[in-house]
């Protein structure tokens, strides 16, 4: 056997150095007839010279596709020196000469535009458009592939119109502009539908899906995958099928939807197992470490990862190595290695660095290069625009003359261009179709009459178990587990529905039980009507199923219990940051009661000091008594006012509020104090300004503490600036704005740094001092305005301003009293 199987290694051996010789004797006899050959034969024999040489030498090839360039001219054969032009610029363009390149591309394009022929015309500028997009000119891309798109619209050849669509689209997805990449891809999916080439379908179905999934439509993402990967299933394309696996399981990861992602991640790792593919088997292991990072399988999640870096580095994959050192980081972090997290949370960023410096030089050298073709696109331009007003005096006086012979010659010239041309048209789809080799998949032929599977793949045998005999391979009936009468009436649905999904139970050849997901559909198969299935075994994604379910609930539980003692703390703080308001309130409060106080002690010495003269009648004893009721009303109002803004509010519901009269009684607490700090007060409130959905006492708190921090702003730039002609100054404004109640509080004090305004609304964070302040206040207003569904923000500017604004949705306005 082992001498077997060398013999045949030597057969395929020499086969092989056998064809390399008569490759190399073909490519010697053309040059030796080269050497004699004259005019167009000698074109011609180029032509089939660069062919041959392939991409085996470019020095080659770039001296005979010159050549044939210099030859044409002599010749004056335009349609041969447009070719050679566009073959030198396709040398230079896999050398990545980009300048060299465009400059031949561009003189090939402005020479054919002498000719009526709009598809060769559109096959230069689409690769021109391709060359601008490699060094990153989009805008000049979009310019060429709308030319592109422009010029084929003459043409009725769908595939080729479709091609430059997708191309648009792939540059929009580039840009990151996905609404508009979506909008070419549709059109291309729309002329692939009426071609019916299933293999373009699936393809452009890949790309919806992608674009789909960068929008965050991940349902839409993945109807469109699943149609790719029934076609391709159809196609027996295993590339593309591990590559839709992949995608599909990225929109779960995307979701944190980590057990889904894994069943598409294993199963793309599959497949990716019987082809060759370097670059998508990297990217999978990469994924898979990244979802068993997420689910805790931390040994599983090691190998793939490790597997990843070594192919990342083998291949020069710089972007999967970037990728693996983050995820082998935060692995070794959950492993509470720190040595190891920070091994390669050094690496990822000193590779991130270096990314970052070559794409920079990248970008510098791609501005150069920008440059340099802007400047020879107009030399050129400039060039074949004085050759054709040349040739358009000379051929004025001779085109009577030769008008028969160029009849004839235009005739044969069409007839060459239209051949050459669709072979460029060829080579130019060809380096963008890479995709999809063959592949298997687990597929059934059942006959719906008896459940006989009269044909199925490799895989199903393999997955099975079952074997051939006389021409059936199984019986549905015997390896389901479903009662027959089930089973024929999803047979009968099969037949009549175009497409169909069950969940069912199978039996293997061992006698295990698995649970599979089998997609259907009819099929004629010869005079006969089929059902052509494909079976997908979900037996594990069960059962993850299952333990989320499980996990989820006790998420839950933990999660309410954890919101509870959050929401405990908050009241907590809430309370304690209403006792640090009162404590700045107490002050001004007392002077306040100390007034109505007063005028009682000194209404009673009155009254004293009448009745010993005896001169107390009615009248005055009646209008002392209206004014001691006044006085003692206004104590009380004082106490019950601070009463209720100090108790705890956790039991209070939401309601209505008038934020006109929140403001007015918050001020009416602080009056006093502003008046004895010199603190001029300013109100703008509009009428009807509207109500809110809130707790009235809780919005009393915003207000007063926003006020007590204004005062303290300003009494602070008083106190260290000593300005002489500086006024302390605080303005209220409060307006309806769409549907929203807009409050501003704006003071003329000390101001915030720009460095501290993201902090301010972090709890416990102030810029006063430990006696002043403890840096609650402004963390408990930001969780009320966003209780409320409102939003909250600082402007300030040092020694000049702060300014906060608030905004509150409003529900109702208030109606004009009659």
């Amino acid at each position: 056997m082992r001498k077997k199987s060398l013999v045949i290694c030597f057969f395929l051996v020499g086969l092989i150095l056998l064809s390399q010789q008569i490759n190399k004797l073909q490519i010697n006899s053309l040059e030796s007839m080269l050497k004699i050959a004259q005019g167009k034969e000698k074109l011609d024999l180029l032509e089939r010279l660069i062919e041959e040489y392939g991409q085996s030498n470019f020095d080659k090839r770039l001296e005979y596709a010159l050549e044939g360039v210099k030859i044409s001219r002599e010749l004056k054969n335009k349609q041969d020196e447009i070719y050679f032009l566009y073959v030198t610029g396709d040398i230079y363009f896999d050398q990545n000469r980009f300048t060299d390149a465009i400059e031949f591309y561009q003189k090939s394009y402005y020479l054919s535009q002498n000719y009526e022929d709009s598809l060769q015309q559109s096959i230069i500028t689409e690769r021109i458009g391709i060359v601008f997009q490699d060094i990153l000119n989009y805008d000049k891309a979009l310019e060429y592939y709308l030319l592109t798109l422009k010029l084929r619209e003459k043409k009725s050849d769908n595939a080729s119109y479709a091609a430059i669509m997708m191309n648009i689209g792939n540059l929009y997805y580039d840009l990151e502009k996905y609404e508009i990449a979506y909008e070419y891809y549709q059109k291309t999916h729309e002329i692939f539908i009426k071609t019916e080439n299933q293999l373009d379908i699936a393809g452009i179905s890949v790309n919806l899906g992608n674009v789909y999934q960068e929008m965050n439509k991940s349902e839409k993402a993945l109807k469109h995958y699943r149609q790719a990967l029934l076609i391709f299933r159809e196609l027996d394309d295993q590339y593309g099928i591990a590559q839709v696996f992949n995608n599909m399981g990225t929109v779960f990861l995307d979701q944190e939807n980590n057990v889904e992602a894994l069943v598409y991640f294993q199963s793309s790792e599959k497949t990716i197992r019987k082809i060759d593919n370097t670059y998508l088997e990297t990217l999978i292991s990469l994924n898979l470490g990244a979802t068993y990072i997420n689910l805790n399988f931390l040994e599983e999640a090691r190998t793939q990862l490790k597997k990843c870096l070594k192919l990342a580095v083998i291949n020069k994959l710089i972007d999967m190595r970037l990728s693996a050192y983050y995820e082998l980081s935060r692995l070794y972090s959950k492993l509470n290695s720190s040595a190891k997290t920070y091994e390669f949370s050094e690496k990822y960023i000193n590779l991130k660095d270096s990314i970052f410096s070559e794409e920079s030089d990248k970008r510098i050298a791609n501005l150069r290069i920008q440059y340099e073709l802007n400047t020879k696109e107009e030399e050129i331009e400039d060039l074949y625009q004085a050759k054709e007003t040349q040739l358009k005096i000379r051929n004025y006086f001779i085109l009577m003359s030769i008008l028969i012979l160029l009849l004839l010659i235009v005739l044969f010239i069409l007839f060459r261009n239209k051949i050459r041309s669709n072979r460029m048209l060829a080579e130019s789809r060809k380096k963008f179709q890479d995709m999809f080799e063959k592949h298997s998949a687990i597929m059934l032929l059942i006959d719906p009459d008896n459940g006989d599977i009269v044909n199925c793949n490799k895989a199903a045998l393999e997955y099975y178990g079952f074997m051939n005999t006389k021409g059936v391979f199984a019986n549905l009936y015997n390896i389901s587990t479903s009662p027959h009468t089930v089973i024929s009436k999803s047979l009968k649905e099969s037949l009549i529905k175009k497409q169909s999904r069950i969940i069912s139970q199978h039996r293997l050849s061992d006698n295990r039980i698995r649970d599979i997901e089998l997609f259907s559909t009819p099929i004629e198969f010869g005079n006969k009507i089929l059902i052509y299935a494909i079976v997908q075994d979900i037996t594990e994604q069960l059962h993850y199923e299952n333990e989320l379910k499980l996990l989820n609930i006790d998420l839950e539980n933990r999660i309410d219990l954890q919101v509870k003692k959050v929401q405990k703390q908050q009241e907590l703080l809430m309370q304690k940051s209403k006792l640090e308001s009162l404590g700045k309130l107490a002050a001004g409060i007392a002077h306040e009661i100390n007034q109505p106080i007063g005028g009682i002690s000194l209404s009673i010495d009155n009254l004293l000091i009448k009745f010993k003269k005896k001169e107390l009648t009615l009248d005055y004893l009646s209008q002392k008594h209206k004014k001691l009721m006044e006085s003692i009303d206004k104590i009380r109002n004082i106490i019950n006012q601070v009463r209720t803004f100090s108790r705890d509010q956790q039991f209070v519901s939401l309601d209505k509020v008038d934020i006109s009269k929140v403001i007015y009684d918050s001020i009416s607490m602080l009056d006093v104090q502003f008046k004895n700090h010199n603190v001029d007060l300013k109100v703008r409130i509009e009428e009807n300004i509207g109500l809110i959905i809130g707790n009235k006492h809780k919005m009393e708190q915003v207000v007063l503490n926003l006020l007590s921090n204004a005062k303290d702003a300003v009494d602070e730039r008083a106190k260290k600036l000593k300005e002489n002609d500086y006024k302390k100054s605080i303005f209220i404004n409060a307006y309806p704005k769409s549907k929203k109640i807009q409050l501003a509080i704006k003071d003329n004090g000390i101001g915030i740094p720009e460095e501290f305004q993201q902090k301010i609304f972090d709890p416990f964070y102030t810029t006063k001092d430990p006696e002043k302040g403890t840096g609650l206040g402004l963390s408990i207003i930001y969780g009320i305005i966003e209780e409320m569904k409102g939003s909250i923000s600082v402007e300030s500017k040092i020694n000049n301003y702060t300014l906060f604004r608030i905004t509150i949705p409003m529900i109702i306005k208030n109606e004009k009293k009659a």
